[in-house]
């Protein structure tokens, strides 16, 4: 895939079967809260499956339109309040679905050195890199 747009191959991959299972499965895995619409991930599949065709025909005609997000007050340690925004199920899916796509068609054209938000690297595993670089005797100009 040429990474320097989305195709409608891309966005008929997004709300494949496959990439919808996929998505679906790491959603369900990571549980959370409802959004506006009061849908669970418990009761998501039965209210999911007879929409589907419909959502899909949105999503490839590009007029779906997601719900709002639900906010909700998390209280900090420090004292004051983080606002949270749950999105509903059924967005979440999609967000999933969309960020799979994406990553599979991004992620080939990263350097290997590249270590921000990369499936299997951490921090750590980047200050170790850079502790390398430096014991060889790399240095920035």
């Amino acid at each position: 895939m040429n990474p320097s747009y989305i195709d409608l191959a891309s966005v008929e991959y997004i709300v494949s079967n496959t990439s919808i299972t996929e998505a679906w499965k790491k959603v369900r895995s990571n549980k959370g809260a409802p959004g506006v619409d009061k849908i669970s991930i418990v009761k998501f599949p039965k209210w999911g499956r007879p929409k589907w065709k419909l959502i899909k025909n949105q999503v490839k005609a590009g007029n779906y339109q997601p719900m709002p997000a639900r906010r909700v007050e998390i209280p900090k340690e420090s004292g004051g309040i983080r606002l949270l925004g749950i999105p509903c199920v059924l967005d979440r899916v999609l967000m999933q679905s969309i960020a799979q796509v994406l990553s599979d068609m991004f992620n080939p054209t990263f350097s290997l050195h590249s270590y921000g938000y990369m499936p299997g690297r951490s921090v750590r595993q980047a200050a170790l890199q850079a502790q390398g670089f430096y014991q060889q005797g790399y240095t920035i100009k």
